[in-house]
């Protein structure tokens, strides 16, 4: 993601311009990208009514594929932030079930309009809300099904949250070699994780394994890794939202 919030309020003031009233496609997916962009920066209450617009908007176009996406999208991303406060702090369980319950309905909605593109990429959301809410075994083998399936389908950036979910899920388990292994390679994939979050949380789920396994120094790496990511990712949030504050004031449904 590149984060870029003057770009995309260039580019969605521009959509929200020059279309009709009955430019359905358009108005769809320009409204669902503040939508999504308010949500990454975590205003669900001001995300729900551009969201319900553009669910309208693909309605009315018949467009089952956009709404698929804003019911998937809106699932990463309640799963996303459940996840950072359970790492992070002010989790609690209604934030995971919720999560686990977004992601189960997007699951069934893709199965329903028989949607391909994504799908190994609901099960991976599952999966990871299955490990946080502590059900590793039912984690392991979604992970072990679709986990290669993903990372082909373009989710390789996630490498190495899905290696240290595996490698803490294998821990409790009681495969002490399979999470040392399983944390080797989400060590060795963080480089390629471009998001500040997805950083953050690799790092935050290494460092809890690390010191489980009695390797102090490396989790305590780990974990000020995790602090300065987190940091980092606070701060595209709020330069992201300043950026497209004057089009949700602009153009409010």
């Amino acid at each position: 993601m590149q984060h870029d919030g003057p770009a995309t309020a260039r580019h969605v003031s521009e959509a929200l311009d020059v279309a009709l009233d009955d430019h359905h496609g358009a108005l769809a997916r320009a409204k669902l990208v503040v939508a999504e962009s308010l949500h990454w920066c975590e205003r669900l209450d001001e995300a729900r009514p551009w969201y319900a617009a553009a669910r309208q908007h693909a309605t009315a176009e018949g467009d089952e594929a956009t709404v698929a996406a804003l019911v998937h999208n809106m699932a990463w991303l309640r799963g996303a932030h459940a996840r950072q406060a359970l790492l992070f702090g002010g989790a609690s369980a209604t934030d995971t079930a919720i999560a686990l319950t977004s992601a189960e309905s997007s699951e069934n909605l893709e199965r329903l309009i028989q949607a391909e593109a994504l799908d190994a990429s609901v099960p991976m959301l599952k999966a990871q809300m299955l490990t946080d809410r502590g059900r590793h075994e039912e984690a392991l083998e979604i992970f072990a099904e679709h986990a290669s399936q993903a990372r082909a389908q373009g989710l390789s950036r996630m490498s190495a949250v899905f290696e240290a979910d595996i490698a803490w899920c294998s821990w409790l388990a009681g495969d002490r070699g399979a999470a040392s292994a399983h944390a080797e390679a989400a060590v060795g994939a963080l480089e390629e994780a471009v998001d500040a979050d997805d950083r953050a949380c690799a790092h935050a789920r290494l460092a809890a394994l690390l010191e489980a396994l009695g390797r102090r120094a490396e989790s305590d790496y780990h974990r000020d890794c995790a602090q300065a990511d987190w940091a980092l990712h606070r701060q595209q949030q709020a330069t992201f939202l300043a950026a497209i504050a004057p089009v949700t004031s602009r153009y409010a449904p």
